[in-house]
């Protein structure tokens, strides 16, 4: 199975959790990326496929340190994508990763700068699979594949099962993020 480029309509459908761990396991495969995940050679293999280059930029705040962002910037001819640089190593992965489901998943439309936050939304105007804590289904969509990568970039050793039932969305995606597979109910 060849995964659909970003070019695709289909991609403008929200996908699940499941949906969304098989599309990536279908296009790393066809990227030729087989074993631990790279962040920037992702960027240069999407770049490749699509004929339009990916930069990575990193930038601080001036005078807050530690503050984690990432904005895509989607340009005619190319994608910019900027991210904290004074974070981590793995916060930029996570935050480059969240930025890449963008451009994987065709979320920008006609130069659509998305822009997503942390905070409450109304729930009788949220789309699907936007999540109790995401402004919408592509921010819901880029914070789960970012999860989703960063995993398999950082997956030793199988996943940990872990009681999940007391935990929030986010909390969720962080503890699949660092190795553990957070249940909705504990076997």
């Amino acid at each position: 199975m060849v995964a659909p480029t970003p070019h695709d309509d289909c991609l403008q459908i929200p996908m699940t959790d499941a949906e969304l761990r098989k599309f990536w396991r279908t296009l790393l495969k066809d990227l030729g990326i087989v074993s631990r995940l790279d962040p920037w050679i992702l960027c240069q293999r999407l770049a490749e496929r699509l004929g339009k280059s990916i930069n990575v930029e990193g930038h601080t705040i001036p005078g807050v340190s530690g503050v984690g962002f990432g904005s895509l910037v989607p340009f005619p001819d190319e994608y910019l994508i900027v991210h904290a640089a004074d974070v981590s190593i793995p916060y930029q992965s996570y935050i480059i990763c969240h930025e890449l489901t963008h451009i994987a998943r065709n979320h920008p439309r006609g130069g659509e700068m998305l822009c997503g936050n942390f905070t409450e939304i109304d729930k009788e105007n949220q789309e699907p699979g936007a999540g109790k804590y995401f402004s919408s289904w592509k921010e819901w969509e880029a914070e789960t594949s970012a999860a989703i990568l960063v995993e398999m970039a950082n997956r030793p050793a199988p996943l940990i099962d872990i009681d999940a039932s007391g935990l929030s969305e986010s909390e969720r995606l962080y503890a699949r993020a660092v190795g553990g597979r957070a249940l909705r109910g504990f076997r």
